[in-house]
């Protein structure tokens, strides 16, 4: 390979003929051009000499002509003198006339012969430079010389070319040292030994707290027991030496693979110039000695790989071990966490369901839906209401096994219906019996508040009746003097037309019978009219229509809602039931913090009072949702794949 200078040349012997060939046509072209510059002035300056001596022989035709004549002015001068005296006057001033005639065009014929001169003398000289060109053109040497533009630096198992002209941008390479590699093996190797025996049961004689509160203002610190609190302090500690390091770098302008300029290498230069000269046209020594660095800093790194203390694949495998126990001992914990919170929960519940009487649900479904539409209303349910009770073979006990409720006749059910004991056992028949003492009072009372709301809303649905019957009045008056306006504007309209009509005829034609206004009969379009008119205020009439019947819903609602009287008997006594009731009923409206109360009461899901949902920051989000298996195999790979060599690598120096 001998590289080569034009880019459709095989080689540098191609170049050198091109050069040849390019240096002789120039060289041809060039007289050429030279040759035909001054014969194209030859050209011109014999059309010069043709136009100089056609002027001279004009100008000497002229002379004669001009003393002959003269010649025969004086003659005739000379007569007429014998005839008239007094014509001798004519005849000598035509004689001078001629004679100054010949005079200028005696001047015309010595510039056309001086100009004949000049031309003779300006062609000979452009004879003599035409002969004069230089034809001799030849070359008396021709040679090849190389400029030395990159050098090829070994790496590993590879190279890399280095750029001299100062054209490419500088690429960093950096070799990190380990200061302490023998404290950072020892650390390793006591994490790998925590990590093989993961204890069941921490202790907790040196427990520490740390703070959290950057997480959650909710939680401010965590606890972390002997075995986790050991690990954070050794993984601290890895993290700690591994950062304790020097960074030795250089940088070199390095040409990248497949760039442009690495192409125009591999086809323009050559790294075999033979005994041909180099001529050391760019300052590569700079260059040089950062490449000597760059060889003394992969030295280093083989060195450090050779000791095992820079050996990456050790530390990504470190890093993916790392990862993998980080990963297993966090979901231990969660999980772990987690059951424990469960079981602590489902405990709870127990506790919580032991002062209630449960009761099957589908056994008693007939019951629980009666309890669950009541209503209280005291003018419907004073007479007819029956308390809300459940029957004794519907109870349900709670099987320890199986985690469910289990009835007398062997159905199951993981949703009994609770009723609380104190409350059927204790209130229910207290209040039973004060309502029974009074019930006479308290009969008078709800017939007097009935009474009461009764008349208070027979004069409300009057002064509401009254109302809508004079806005519909007013609506259908307001209706009607609309269609009346329509009609008189299109009949006035109408004549409007008719009368523009005759005096527009009346102005064409001229004539006093034209001005009798012609009738036109133009009731479609009144009707037209009327039938458009007529749909916009029926829109209208139904939207104000629509806006009334939904005003009038909202004040029957209002008035329903009045109208009721609370039966407290049945309300002090069966309230409770039927909210528990209801409660079972619209379990999915919940939010999901208050569904998760489910499992222990639906009644207490509803209406328990849930503590503020804990401020947790979107990095805690983040950082407990990290994979660190999958990250630190990413980092890997990357590392693996790296090029550069000792860029990434890690050298331990004791």
């Amino acid at each position: 390979m001998t590289g080569k200078v034009f880019p459709d040349s095989a080689n540098i012997y191609e170049d050198e003929a091109k050069v040849l060939f390019d240096y002789y046509r120039r060289a041809a072209e060039k007289i050429i051009s030279e040759e035909d510059a001054v014969q194209d002035q030859i050209n011109y300056m014999q059309q010069s000499l043709n136009q100089n001596a056609q002027k001279a022989a004009e100008a000497e035709k002229k002379m004669q002509t001009m003393l002959i004549a003269a010649i025969v002015s004086v003659a005739v001068g000379v007569v007429l003198l014998l005839v008239a005296p007094v014509l001798i006057v004519v005849g000598l001033g035509a004689g001078g006339y001629f004679f100054y005639a010949r005079t200028q065009a005696q001047k015309e014929q010595a510039a056309a012969q001086q100009g004949v001169q000049e031309c003779n003398n300006r062609i000979a000289a452009l004879v003599a430079q035409k002969n004069n060109i230089r034809r001799d053109y030849r070359v008396k040497k021709i040679g090849v010389a190389y400029v030395p533009v990159a050098e090829r630096v070994p790496t590993g198992d590879k190279s890399m070319v280095v750029d001299y002209t100062g054209t490419q941008p500088e690429t960093n390479f950096s070799l990190t040292v380990l200061n302490q590699p023998g404290e950072l093996r020892e650390a390793i190797g006591g994490l790998a030994e925590s990590m093989d025996q993961m204890p069941l049961v921490e202790s907790n004689d040196e427990a520490e707290r740390i703070d959290t509160s950057d997480y959650s203002t909710s939680m401010q610190d965590v606890t972390l027991h002997d075995y986790m609190g050991s690990m954070d302090r050794q993984v601290r500690n890895v993290g700690y030496l591994i950062d304790d390091n020097r960074e030795v770098s250089v940088s070199l302008p390095v040409v990248m693979p497949d760039s442009d300029r690495d192409r125009f290498l591999d086809e323009y230069s050559t790294d075999t110039p033979g005994n041909l000269p180099v001529v050391p046209v760019f300052d590569s020594e700079p260059v040089r000695r950062r490449t000597e660095d760059f060889s003394r800093l992969g030295e280093l790194s083989r060195q450090a790989a050779a000791d095992g203390s820079g050996n990456v694949d050790f530390f990504a495998q470190v890093m993916q071990e790392l990862a993998q126990s980080v990963d297993m001992l966090s979901r231990s914990k969660t999980e772990s966490v987690s059951k424990l919170v469960t079981y602590a929960s489902q405990t709870f519940a127990g506790v919580l369901k032991a002062s209630y009487d449960q009761y099957s649900p589908t056994l008693e479904a007939d019951e629980i839906e009666r309890i669950r539409t009541a209503t209280f209303d005291y003018s419907d349910e004073v007479d007819d209401y029956q308390p809300f009770t459940l029957r004794e073979s519907s109870r349900v006990r709670y099987d320890l096994v199986s985690d469910v409720w289990v009835a007398d006749n062997g159905s199951r059910t993981r949703m009994p219906f609770g009723m609380h004991q104190v409350d059927a056992e204790v209130l229910m028949p207290v209040i039973e019996n004060l309502m029974q003492e009074n019930a006479a009072e308290r009969r008078g009372i709800y017939n007097e508040i009935q009474d009461q709301k009764t008349d208070y809303l027979n004069q409300w649905h009057r002064d509401t009746d009254d109302f809508f019957g004079r806005n519909r009045t007013e609506a259908n008056e307001l209706m009607q003097k609309m269609n009346e306006t329509y009609a008189q504007y299109s009949e006035s309209y109408t004549n409007y037309q008719q009368q523009a009509a005759t005096l527009r005829t009346m102005k064409t034609s001229g004539k006093l019978e034209d001005s009798e206004v012609a009738e036109a009969d133009n009731q479609d379009e009144i009707i037209a009219g009327f039938q458009v008119q007529a749909n916009q205020c029926r829109s209208k009439q139904e939207e104000f229509t629509e806006f009334m019947d939904r005003i009038r819903e909202d004040i029957d609602e209002s008035a329903k809602r009045f109208s009721h009287v609370e039966y407290y008997e049945a309300s002090l006594r069966d309230s409770q039931a039927r909210d528990v009731a209801r409660a079972s009923a619209d379990v999915q409206s919940l939010d999901p913090r208050r569904r998760d109360l489910v499992a222990v009461s639906p009644y207490l899901a509803h209406n328990g009072e849930v503590p503020p949902t804990p401020h947790v920051s979107d990095q805690l989000d983040e950082d407990f949702t990290l994979n660190l298996t999958e990250i630190a195999n990413s980092e890997v790979s990357a590392l693996t794949d790296e090029p550069g060599g000792a860029a990434g690598e890690v050298a331990g120096n004791e």
